[in-house]
């Protein structure tokens, strides 16, 4: 059975669009990640099933006064909150201890990768006003911030929304960070938010070049911006255990992306011996391999005649910027993680 290939003639026609094929190249450094030889596991198997947390043994744990919503954890301690038989919450330790009680029916769980924040409010119709957003250091809780207007779409620590001018090639990205209501300033060469993990920004951005989109990282509060990849090589595939995530760079520069099997609908298998450098996005360090918990983040390549829809399972960083710009065009501009 032979899997769809999609060439880099094909990928120049459609995704550099702005530059011709012939352009100059222009050569951009990109970041240099620290190595440590390691093999990435989980952050945390714990997990939540009909309010119950389910620890990785297999084994339960379950509060006499409700169900657990949310569990997270800070260091090698445990905390949940419980929605109790009244409707409102309460944060507990894993031994039961309550922490705070919330005059709240809804909470959420926010990780800027040094501290936790824990949303709590009332649920209405079209947004969730949370009421208060606590810094939780596994002892105490802080007040950062009140009356914060929170949609569905968080990512990171940051709230998400896309407004569309007359042109469907103008939009604005209106990015929150929920820790102060502010919206973010973003860099002049932003084009599509990609994801973020804790307080950094992953986006596209391309340049009047052939080859070079560019997914770029961003931290706001300190200005840092780097360039990770740019270009049709390495060809990437991003991978995710829950908000750990992880991108594989193949290092032979003949492979070119692939699709899902368009029959089966199943993968290519794509063998861990083949030569490849894993960085964490969570830390941006590069890792010797990663644990089979991490699972491959499908691109869904829609084209704007619906004449070559595609799932890509390894892609480019053109690629990328490609459906990004796809699904601008469709205005559904959903990140990727």
């Amino acid at each position: 059975m032979k899997k769809t290939l999609i060439t880099s003639a094909v990928i120049c026609a459609i995704s550099v669009g702005m530059a011709g094929c012939g352009a100059t190249y222009v050569d951009v450094p990109t970041y240099t990640p620290t190595k440590r030889q390691i093999v990435l596991t989980p952050i945390s198997k714990l997990t939540i099933q009909n309010g119950f947390i389910v620890f990785a043994d297999g084994k339960r744990m379950f509060d006499k006064d409700g169900d657990i919503v949310q569990t997270f954890e800070i260091g090698d301690k445990t905390f949940y909150i419980l929605k109790q038989k009244n409707s409102t919450l309460v944060l507990k330790d894993i031994k039961g201890n309550v922490i705070e009680d919330f005059e709240a029916d809804i909470a959420r769980i926010y990780n800027d990768n040094k501290d936790i924040y824990i949303a709590v409010g009332k649920k209405y119709s079209k947004k969730h006003i949370f009421n208060f957003i606590y810094k939780f250091d596994g002892k105490k809780l802080i007040i950062v911030n009140k009356n914060v207007p929170i949609q569905k779409r968080v990512h990171g620590i940051y709230n998400f929304d896309v407004y569309y001018g007359k042109s469907l090639d103008r939009f604005e990205n209106e990015i929150m960070d929920i820790r102060t209501g502010e919206y973010i300033t973003l860099p002049k060469d932003f084009r599509h938010f990609i994801g973020a993990i804790g307080e950094r920004i992953f986006y596209t951005t391309k340049i009047n070049a052939p080859n070079n989109n560019m997914l770029k990282t961003f931290v706001p509060s300190t200005g840092e911006n780097l360039t990770l990849f740019q270009g049709h090589y390495p060809i990437l595939q991003l991978l995710r255990h829950k908000n750990q995530i992880v991108i594989r760079a193949f290092e032979d520069k003949t492979m070119e992306p692939l699709s899902v099997y368009e029959i089966t609908g199943t993968m290519p298998e794509i063998p861990k011996s083949v030569p490849s450098r894993y960085i964490s996005l969570n830390t941006l360090e590069e890792v010797g391999s990663i644990s089979s918990d991490f699972k491959p983040i499908l691109l869904y390549w829609r084209s704007i005649r619906n004449s070559s829809d595609r799932t890509l399972a390894t892609y480019s960083t053109s690629d990328i910027e490609g459906v990004m710009f796809r699904k601008q065009r469709r205005r559904s501009l959903n990140p990727i993680f």
